[in-house]
């Protein structure tokens, strides 16, 4: 998983959510500090597809508070430079338990070095600045490098730094397990359904890649030294990866557009206009998200609606 070219589609996720943000598809505060100047233009049915994923991922997160409050840990597997902490503490919806992030070690030296350049990141932190080469620790913020494929320094390194089994947790992984081998996911999988009695993983990944769409998008990244080792032909087959949960729901990111409230659909219709809508089902058709929950004490968790 650590090839350069995996690496590099983290700067491509932020430079597209630069733009799609400098665009008002939605509102980020803090990716400026990580992209710094607004890139060239994006085509619209990209800034689209970013819109669904930001709009999916932040409805889950705002669901699962709605039902555990505060009291849990949110755990983002391959953070890239994500923002969700920043913009969560915006919103005063920090976990009270701990926000963790693992990546690779050098994407989480960049995540560090900006973080400790900007006074409006780091200054949010709760409590003092902890910071080795690979490690960033605060009283509520973790940045921690690590090999996803290496389960027992994931656990060792979350453990060792606070996280709790036992409290209410939500693992995020977006765009990651598409990189790793199957049985390394279901490795890992493992290990959170094992260990966390009450939690939820959101998984946002390619999918349906069997077709003309998903040869080239596999051809394209191939070229770009990202292989798909993880990437499953249909929805079916990456659900079967996450038999041990006690529930496990999927859906296509066209799905979950065609669900975004009216008023607002029309919002970020009206932004630019869409020449191809077909081009942008297509590439809807292509992604889905899947939502593994264990929630023993039946508090609503498989209620979250994607």
């Amino acid at each position: 998983m650590a090839s350069e070219g995996v690496m590099a589609t983290n700067d491509d996720a932020s430079l597209c959510k630069r733009y799609a943000t400098h665009m008002k598809y939605w509102k980020d505060d803090f990716i400026q500090y990580f992209v710094r100047n607004v890139p060239p233009r994006k085509a619209p049915e990209i800034n689209r597809g970013y819109y669904v994923r930001h709009y999916s991922i932040t409805s889950v997160v705002e669901q699962f508070f709605s039902m555990v409050s505060k009291n849990c840990q949110i755990v983002n597997l391959g953070c890239g430079f994500d923002t969700l902490y920043w913009n969560l503490h915006q919103k005063d919806m920090l976990p009270t338990k701990g926000f963790y992030e693992i990546d690779m070690t050098q994407i989480v030296q960049k995540k560090m070095q900006y973080i400790k350049m900007r006074p409006q990141l780091h200054q949010l932190f709760k409590g003092e600045m902890k910071i080795t080469s690979d490690q960033l620790h605060t009283q509520d913020y973790h940045l921690m490098s690590c090999d996803l494929k290496n389960i027992e320094e994931l656990k060792s390194k979350l453990y060792g730094n606070g996280l709790d089994k036992n409290i209410p947790t939500l693992f995020i992984a977006e765009c990651v397990f598409v990189y790793i081998e199957k049985d390394w996911v279901r490795e890992l999988s493992t290990f959170i359904y094992q260990d966390f009695k009450v939690c939820v993983l959101y998984d946002y990944d390619p999918v349906n890649l069997n077709d003309r769409f998903g040869e080239v998008m596999k051809e394209n990244l191939k070229g770009r030294d990202c292989l798909l080792l993880g990437a499953h032909d249909d929805m079916k087959s990456k659900m079967r990866s996450y038999r041990g949960f006690q529930d496990v729901t999927t859906r296509l990111l066209l799905g979950i557009y065609r669900n975004v409230p009216k008023a607002e659909r029309g919002r970020i219709e009206k932004i630019e206009f869409l020449d191809e809508v077909d081009l942008l089902e297509d590439l809807l058709k292509h992604y889905s998200v899947v939502l593994c929950s264990n929630d023993p004490d039946n508090i609503g968790l498989n209620g979250i609606i994607l």
